[in-house]
Parts: C-alpha cells; sequence; structure tokens
C-alpha cells in the first residue's frame, strides 16, 4: 500500500499522541513530537498574517501572524508590511489574498518595487479601484 493513500481509519492513535505529528519514513508511519520536527526551510512560511485593513490611515490591527512586526495602510486599499526578522533576499515569495465587505474577491496584488528584505507592499483592487477589506491575508516564502 501506497503510504501516501493510508486510509485515516487506518491510523490508530492512542493516550499521549496528542501533540504529535504523522510521520513517515518512506516505508513506515510513526508519531512524532511535534518540537523534533525540523521543516525544509524552502517549505515553511517565513512569515504570515491575518490583518483587518479597514482601519484609519497607520497602523492596522493585526489578529494573528508570525515574523510580522506591524501593518501600517499608507492609503486606501495599500498596506505596507513590515517584518519582525529580515528576509534573507528580496528575492522571497508574497502570496495575498483579500476579501471586499461586498462579498466579492478582490484582485490583490503585492507591488514589486516595494519588495524589500524588512518590508513588502500590498494592494487590494477591485474594478479598477482600490479598498479597505476586512480580511488581508499574506504568507512570505523565502531562503
Amino acid at each position: 500500500m501506497n503510504l501516501t493513500q493510508v486510509p485515516i481509519s487506518m491510523i490508530d492513535t492512542v493516550a499521549g499522541d496528542a501533540g504529535k505529528v504523522l510521520t513517515s519514513n518512506g516505508s513506515t508511519l510513526s508519531w512524532t513530537a511535534s518540537a523534533s520536527i525540523t521543516p525544509s526551510s524552502a517549505t515553511t512560511a517565513k512569515a504570515w498574517v491575518n490583518f483587518d485593513g479597514t482601519g484609519a490611515i497607520g497602523a492596522q490591527t493585526i489578529r494573528s501572524s508570525h515574523n510580522i512586526s506591524s501593518v501600517v495602510k499608507t492609503a486606501t486599499g495599500t498596506y505596507t508590511v513590515n517584518f519582525t526578522t529580515p528576509m534573507a533576499d528580496a528575492n522571497y515569495v508574497p502570496i495575498v489574498t483579500g476579501n471586499l465587505a461586498t462579498n466579492a474577491q478582490g484582485d490583490s496584488s503585492v507591488s514589486g518595487s516595494s519588495i524589500t528584505t524588512s518590508s513588502c507592499q500590498i494592494r487590494i483592487a477591485w474594478q479598477g479601484g482600490t479598498y479597505d477589506t476586512p480580511y488581508v491575508m499574506l504568507v512570505v516564502f523565502g531562503n
């Protein structure tokens, strides 16, 4: 049986498995303490944030984040996201999405001219304009 296709019903758990993750060495499955897992740097998000972009110009309310020191609105629908620990270089991959209050999906973008090791600028746009949105999410992958 291919271990990538094991039905969940075939995986036994026992008391004490809480806080562990299911891992494989290619031939067997085992429960491993999550603290002992070292994710690959290429597959681990270097930073992420979920914030409310409807505040006034200035600092925005961050709901949850990792490696984000602040989010600052610089104009309607335009935000600068600052990293706590800078990226290794400016060749990282920022992925952003936002949802307009009207439940229409915004066309979100990252401004290429404003990507630095310490921050990136993002915009939420729809039908030719930029808009504040209550849910803005950014994930950054890189070296």
